[in-house]
């Protein structure tokens, strides 16, 4: 199986050209793996955001700094409702749905997984009558997965369910 680039799916991302290289030049200076996010009304980029990572305050207990982080696509959405209302493309237009895309992208181009972690799902869907979420589409190791709400639901309780077993093998229900 070979791996899938970038530019290999572009036509399916509706990203111009001079979109793509941003998205590779980012992903090639970044330090970590790479997951950008963005936010599409009727096919067009609105904002897109990018994993970030901080330091939380100190354990005591552990002597070090916790790292926190805000994944891509909950920022996205963040971003996407702080945006002035002036501009045309709001949520509120006639038929104007949001289409939030979910990329991993290797330093060399190549896409990885990128499914909703099981926080950022629950997320997803709270807020997903709110913002018009149509579908959210994320990359993974053969190309794109399209989500619509129920398989979301579906998704999250999957997750929740594979959590809830880990917890009770490690006994941690006590």
């Amino acid at each position: 199986m070979s791996r899938v680039h970038i530019r290999d799916i572009q036509y399916m991302l509706h990203l111009s050209d001079a979109q793509i290289a941003f998205i590779c030049e980012l992903a090639s200076t970044s330090d970590r793996q790479f997951h950008i996010a963005y936010v599409a009304i009727n096919g067009k980029l609105v904002c897109y955001a990018t994993n970030e990572y901080f330091l939380g305050t100190a354990a005591l207990s552990l002597n070090r700094f916790h790292q926190y982080s805000i994944h891509a696509e909950v920022k996205a959405l963040c971003k996407y409702r702080a945006r002035p209302r002036r501009e045309p493309t709001t949520h509120a237009a006639p038929g104007g749905t949001v289409d939030l895309y979910v990329l991993k992208i290797s330093k060399m181009g190549f896409i990885g997984q990128s499914a909703p972690c099981v926080d950022c799902t629950r997320h997803l869907l709270k807020m997903w009558n709110a913002f018009r979420i149509r579908q959210v589409i994320h990359s993974t190791m053969n190309g794109l997965e399209v989500l619509k709400k129920k398989s979301m639901d579906a998704r999250l309780a999957l997750l929740t369910a594979r959590a809830t077993e880990v917890g009770t093998s490690r006994g941690d229900d006590d």
